[in-house]
């Protein structure tokens, strides 16, 4: 039980308190259900794991947030992708 909150640290990202708690409600889950279809092998979410690991080093979480965040180029703050104008320096977004 222990390694499995490496694992959530990991898997979510450990730069912030939202990775490893975001990544409890994605894993804990797809556990359950592996878990339910009887097949009891941890190897398809290591699979996974291994995967985000490979591809996205930081973590999951931080590469959603990149994702759906733009960075002003004025002031360098991060605003949601939906804003046109900076929150701060009212500066456009890209």
């Amino acid at each position: 039980m222990s390694f499995q909150v490496v694992i959530w640290a990991i898997f979510g990202g450990i730069v912030t308190i939202y990775g490893p708690v975001g990544a409890v409600f994605v894993l804990f889950p797809l556990l359950e259900f592996l878990r339910f279809l009887a097949r009891g092998s941890n190897i398809d979410v290591c699979g996974v794991v291994l995967l985000i690991l490979l591809y996205m080093p930081d973590g999951l979480f931080p590469w959603l947030r990149d994702k759906i965040e733009k960075e002003c180029p004025r002031c360098k703050i991060r605003n949601i992708a939906m804003r046109h104008t900076c929150r701060v320096c009212t500066a456009p977004l890209d």
